[in-house]
């Protein structure tokens, strides 16, 4: 199996799923874009290539390098915002939000831990604002598990 190479702006949109360097700024959001893990610069897997079959799935950017594990920025700054808009809300403790961003990562990936971390999560979602929640949730679908999902939206 190998993979084309893709470029994907720093806010994760796709500039290109099977060619590097097509645009130094996104022509969307003007973030500026990149074609390796900025993390270990293993490049970012694009489309997967096999000669004779064309693809017919749509490419969605990787939330993790494959090569050291690390957050795209993309997901980086979507974790971050998570994480401000439980500080800003107020109505958790600082038990509960050292338990989110401890255990996050179970959210995002399926692990052990998936099913524990999205049940406790779901419960804290139902003590924030509503408000404060359901940004939490937009954010949320992009870069959970879809076992997380499951339990956290039903």
């Amino acid at each position: 199996m190998s993979y084309e190479d893709a470029q994907i702006c720093c806010n994760g949109h796709v500039i290109s799923s099977s060619k590097k360097n097509v645009e130094k700024f996104c022509s969307q959001c003007g973030s500026t874009t990149i074609s390796e893990c900025p993390n270990c610069n293993a490049p970012i897997r694009g489309s997967e290539y096999t000669p004779g079959i064309i693809a017919v799935f749509p490419y969605v950017a990787p939330d993790y390098c494959y090569n050291c594990g690390a957050p795209y920025p993309w997901t980086k700054s979507k974790i971050e915002a998570i994480q401000e808009l439980l500080d800003f809300d107020g109505s958790l403790s600082l038990d509960e939000k050292d338990y989110i961003n401890k255990n996050f990562n179970s959210l995002t990936t399926d692990t052990p831990k998936t099913k524990v971390v999205a049940t406790k999560f779901k419960y804290y979602l139902s003590e924030v604002a509503s408000s404060t929640g359901e940004a939490i949730k937009d954010i949320l679908v992009d870069i959970i598990s879809e076992t997380a999902k499951k339990i956290i939206f039903g």
